[in-house]
């Protein structure tokens, strides 16, 4: 199965990857891994405004817009559905200037 990037003009859901952080170690002998994870954007949908081989460009549709860069390696993409779309009043066509 090949993981889903967003192209230009598509609506999508993020998620970050979990990952590991070190507590302790510097006075104490004690040293745990604790597993982390940015639960940022939860929900919102983006609708991507470009990417490359690196990073994508998105734009929040929400009462308040705004434009976020997402590192692939960093997150997980995932389509939005028609219903969705549709239910939020978002056009699948972006407006031209």
């Amino acid at each position: 199965m090949s993981k889903f990037i967003p192209a230009k003009g598509d609506f999508f859901y993020v998620e970050f990857k979990p990952w590991n952080r070190t507590v302790g170690g510097f006075l104490s002998d004690t040293v745990e891994i604790v597993k982390e994870q940015d639960r940022s954007y939860r929900g919102d949908v983006f609708t991507c405004a470009g990417r490359d081989d690196h990073a994508l460009v998105g734009t929040r549709k929400a009462s308040y817009a705004s434009t976020v860069t997402f590192v692939h390696d960093e997150v997980t993409y995932y389509p939005v559905g028609p219903e969705v779309i549709e239910a939020l009043g978002l056009s699948s066509e972006e407006p031209q200037p």
